[in-house]
């Protein structure tokens, strides 16, 4: 009988969806320059020191412009200016 391997559950805040690179923490004290050209719902959330419900609203509203990957969305750096 083989044995199953062990199941590996990648966090949104330690890598980047199924390609495993490290993301860095963003805070609102990361700098413009330093943002990756698409940011996490909770990584905008983090840089605009906001709560991820009110981000989501504000997506709603279309305060912030997101690309959509299906169900999935990221938030372009050039939202957040």
């Amino acid at each position: 009988m083989a044995l199953a391997k062990p199941l590996v559950v990648a966090t949104s805040e330690s890598t980047d969806d199924a390609v495993g690179v490290e993301r860095p923490k963003i805070t609102r004290w990361t700098r413009y320059d330093e943002l990756p050209e698409l940011l996490l719902p909770q990584e905008a959330a983090d840089y605009l020191a906001i709560k991820k419900s009110l981000l989501y609203s504000r997506v709603r509203d279309g305060h912030i412009v997101v690309q959509r990957f299906g169900r999935i969305f990221r938030v372009p750096k050039t939202s957040l200016k």
